[in-house]
Parts: structure tokens; C-alpha cells; sequence
């Protein structure tokens, strides 16, 4: 499978020369020349996710020795704050098992070993989401399509569990 980039990306506090494009893992990764630095990934439209992991992966060398990650409802309610630990692995998990509602956002901040702006962050986000729901009154069938979003580390995923349909009975 092929990794899925998650569209819409806001850089707030980085370098001009930095792009959302650069967060991909295998990408240089963006420079910030602000310590208030910040991703934030909206979720598209009709997209409610499971969050899995939230990581810096190890593609480029950052100064970054822990990542902030903030995942906020559309109406400004907080859903869930964590921090990687202290030994510089730059992950975060511990999300709740339930999808996040639709129009909620992952805010990711840094912490840097001098205290500087974070530098060569690339970013992974790997979540489960269910999409294309309809629910068949007449029926009593509910179709969703389950897609696997993948910003980076794909080998940690089984092909055959991308773009798997699952047909529920009510």
C-alpha cells in the first residue's frame, strides 16, 4: 500500500522556505524559526478517525526530544492532550478507541533538547477511520468503508488490511 498524505496541513512558526509538503517522512522536513511551532491536521470532511500513533520518525535528524500532540472537536473542546516520554522517541499513543468526531483536529508542538525552534521535523500520523457510511433504512444494512490513513511508516500495516469493506447486518 501506498502511504496517504493527510491534506490540509497548517504550519504555524516556520521557516519560508518550509512547506506542509516537507512533513512527509522521506522529506527534508520543516524548519521552524519560532519555539511556539506547531502542526495542526485538520480531518476532512466526513472523516471520524481512531488515532493510533502520532510520530516524528526517525527519516531525518531533528533536535526535537518530545512532541506535544493536542487533538481538539470542532467546537474547541479538548478530546485528548499526550506527550512521548522522555527518551527522545517522539511517539504518542494512548488515543481512546472511539472515533474522534468529524471536524476534529491533532495540534503537534515540540519540545527541543536547547530550547531552540524545532528543526527537520517530517511527522507520521497512522489512524483508523470509517468512511462512506450510509445507513439503509429499508434495508437495515449499514456499509462503511474502513481505509487505513498512513503518513509514514507503512511497513507497520498489512497490505490486505487497506481498503477492506465491511458489510454489517443491524
Amino acid at each position: 500500500g501506498n502511504a496517504q498524505y493527510i491534506p490540509g496541513a497548517t504550519l504555524n512558526g516556520q521557516s519560508p522556505t518550509s512547506s506542509p509538503a516537507d512533513l512527509n517522512p522521506g522529506q527534508p522536513g520543516v524548519d521552524f524559526i519560532s519555539t511556539t511551532g506547531s502542526v495542526v491536521l485538520p480531518f476532512p470532511p466526513g472523516i471520524t478517525p481512531i488515532l493510533v500513533e502520532v510520530s516524528l520518525p526517525t527519516t531525518t535528524t531533528t533536535n526535537v526530544i518530545q512532541i506535544i500532540v493536542v487533538v481538539t472537536a470542532s467546537d474547541g473542546t479538548i478530546l485528548f492532550t499526550g506527550q512521548s516520554p522522555n527518551d527522545n522517541s517522539n511517539t504518542v499513543t494512548g488515543f481512546p478507541v472511539t472515533p474522534l468526531p468529524e471536524g476534529s483536529t491533532i495540534t503537534v508542538t515540540f519540545v527541543t533538547a536547547n530550547n531552540q525552534p524545532a528543526e527537520n521535523v517530517t511527522l507520521s500520523v497512522i489512524a483508523v477511520h470509517t468512511d462512506n457510511c450510509s445507513d439503509d433504512r429499508d434495508n437495515w444494512h449499514t456499509h462503511c468503508h474502513i481505509n487505513w490513513i498512513i503518513d509514514g511508516i507503512i511497513d507497520r500495516i498489512i497490505d490486505g488490511i487497506i481498503d477492506r469493506i465491511i458489510d454489517r447486518q443491524q
